[in-house]
């Protein structure tokens, strides 16, 4: 299978979108089944997130404290060069019609993908939590710090404090203390993590609850200051990060000023979670559904994995945040699923994939349980910028929720948030929150905005070379149909 001139459409039986764990293991399952796949990824090198790679120029001493996790990593890699699978890396796909049609950038190049199945393993990203002085140089992601590490090699700063909710929180000052580098404090925005009452969730995987502890016991031994029920409220530095401000969060979510204390840091590291990278699921016009557990809106699957369209499958963290071993699992049965629909037989292996996601599903939601606050931390003030690509603040996003009675796709016309280059990773599940609390509408009932193309940045020659038509969407009023160019403003 090789690229197609502009505008040809490829037929692929089976298309992979996303080279991650879970994509990787679909297509695993897949070849070992004798079926051909094609995955699509649009990074240079497989692995996803999770198992990302140094640059093929690098070379690493094979003890390095860096390289951690490789050897599993290129087990799972090396399904990319089975004979059964095509792989093409440094891939944009930039839009997925209801009709299953998917276009790609590639090589300078723009075509078409009409595959018979589809399985989504898009991934996720880090879930934004906006305060003032977060857009400072020096204050990054707990997602985007460990790809410095896995994906460079290098750290973002010698005296590092961490801040945010949940797992990835520890994952991150693991991978610094490792690195060498002297984290200044952690602060945790729950009070208490309830490991005791969820134990009989978190045993359903041992290997990786002891993992949790080997994290948390690094920590202490290194003498880390360990804040619990502590947020960041403030980042200030002349042109970068150079002093922030941890302060105590009360059960409303609202930071408190007596107590707070600040540190001189040369880097912030923030993880409140990951969402999701829903949006070719959104753009498709899958059934979707809002589950706090699982990082925000998530496809409906069936027990086979498949979503709300025939033919259309999704696995890992794209469809619920879940960590790499639910990923490969859901990957894994999400390819066996395929196969059967191709006419394979593969009842054994999907009977025992079945069981092992049930297990794994147990840990997940009782990890999650565990580290659930019992409200959304707010540490935005009304000038803070909540959507960084357009320079909309809490203030305006808040004025249109109210002026449009909760209506999503109304605030987002009139604030162009999630209409920037990031297309809502960064900022629509922040602004969800604001709607939902500002008018008291629950984030289970909230109708994200359709999703638009392009879905990822492509070159301007991409487009040139489409012939552009209408998208029919619902209306925002009264149902109402209405037609709009299928390019966001």
């Amino acid at each position: 299978m090789t690229a197609a001139p502009s505008r040809i459409a490829i037929e692929p039986d089976v298309l992979i979108v996303g080279a991650g764990p879970a994509g990787l293991a679909a297509a695993r399952a897949l070849v070992d089944a004798g079926v051909p796949v094609l995955v699509c990824d649009d990074n240079d090198q497989g692995g996803g997130q999770y198992f990302r790679q140094l640059p093929a120029s690098f070379s690493v001493c094979a003890t390095s404290r860096l390289y951690r996790d490789q050897p599993r990593a290129l087990q799972a890699l090396s399904v990319l060069k089975h004979p059964l699978v095509t792989y093409w890396k440094s891939t944009t796909l930039w839009s997925a019609g209801a009709d299953g049609e998917f276009a790609y950038s590639r090589e300078g190049m723009t075509g078409r993908l009409k595959p018979r199945q589809v399985i989504l393993a898009t991934g996720a990203h880090d879930k934004a939590s906006p305060f003032p002085g977060w857009t400072l140089p020096g204050v990054i992601s707990a997602g985007g710090c460990l790809n410095l590490i896995k994906g460079q090699g290098i750290v973002p700063g010698r005296r590092v404090a961490l801040a945010g909710n949940g797992p990835l929180l520890l994952v991150a000052a693991y991978s610094l203390l490792r690195a060498g580098v002297k984290i200044v404090a952690i602060a945790e925005a729950a009070r208490t993590i309830p490991m005791l009452r969820h134990a009989p969730g978190l045993l359903a995987s041992p290997a990786l609850l002891l993992l949790g502890m080997k994290y948390r016991m690094a920590i202490l031994a290194a003498g880390v200051k360990l804040l619990t029920g502590h947020a960041v409220t403030q980042a200030t530095g002349d042109r970068h990060v150079e002093q922030i401000v941890f302060a105590p969060v009360g059960a409303d979510g609202m930071p408190r000023e007596a107590g707070a204390r600040t540190f001189e840091v040369d880097s912030l590291v923030t993880g409140y979670g990951l969402s999701p990278s829903t949006e070719f699921a959104r753009m498709m016009g899958l059934d979707m559904h809002f589950d706090r557990v699982l990082g925000g809106w998530v496809p409906q699957r069936s027990q086979e994995l498949e979503t709300s369209r025939a033919g259309v499958f999704g696995a890992g963290d794209g469809c619920g945040i879940g960590g790499v071993e639910l990923a490969t699992l859901e990957g894994t049965r999400a390819g066996l699923s395929v196969a059967r629909r191709l006419g394979f037989r593969i009842d054994t292996q999907a009977r025992e994939a079945d069981a092992a996601l049930a297990r794994m599903n147990k840990f997940r939601r009782a990890l999650a349980a565990a580290y659930l606050l019992p409200t959304e931390v707010q540490l935005a003030t009304a000038d803070t910028l909540v959507c960084r690509c357009e320079n909309v603040t809490l203030a305006r996003v808040q004025a249109a929720a109210r002026e449009f009675n909760g209506d999503f796709t109304r605030v987002k016309s009139a604030t162009r948030i999630a209409m920037g280059s990031c297309q809502g990773r960064n900022c629509l599940g922040t602004c969800a929150g604001i709607v939902s609390r500002e008018c008291a509408i629950s984030l289970e009932s909230l109708v994200p905005p359709r999703m638009r193309p392009p879905a990822r940045p492509i070159p301007l020659s991409s487009l040139l070379a489409e012939t552009l038509g209408p998208a029919h969407e619902p209306g925002i009023d009264d149902g109402v149909r209405r037609e709009e160019s299928t390019l966001s403003t």
